[in-house]
């Protein structure tokens, strides 16, 4: 099951959305073990990097905890009815637009340059 390539939002984010739905559902029950990085980058058809960034977004959003050697859990105490986008979440977010928006600029500032009469 891959990720949607005309979602705009990037593959971590959208794998994230994905797991939550799946703790939500009960498909990842309070207290379960989330399948390893590798099969989860087997099944989503991702790097594992991008599954590391999405299991980051949800253990800073409270719902997943990392267990060194074990790993990764959903919180027995997770609150699955929480709204999608917790701070830390938005402030990634906006942290990523803001990178974006300045290689952005920094791109443009270099074909100016180049497109200059000499």
């Amino acid at each position: 099951m891959s990720l949607d390539p005309d979602d705009s939002r990037p593959p971590y984010q959208q794998l994230a959305d994905k797991l939550r739905g799946g703790i939500q559902s009960g498909e990842f029950p309070l207290g379960s073990q989330l399948p390893s990085i590798t099969e989860l980058a087997e099944r989503h058809q991702v790097a594992k990097g991008t599954v590391q960034a999405a299991l980051r977004v949800l253990r800073e959003s409270g719902l997943v905890v990392a267990r060194h050697g074990k790993g990764v859990f959903v919180r027995t105490d997770a609150n699955v009815d929480a709204p999608e986008a917790d701070l830390s979440t938005v402030v990634r977010q906006v942290q990523d637009l803001t990178n974006h928006l300045h290689r952005l600029a920094q791109r443009v500032e270099e074909l100016e340059r180049s497109n200059r009469p000499q």
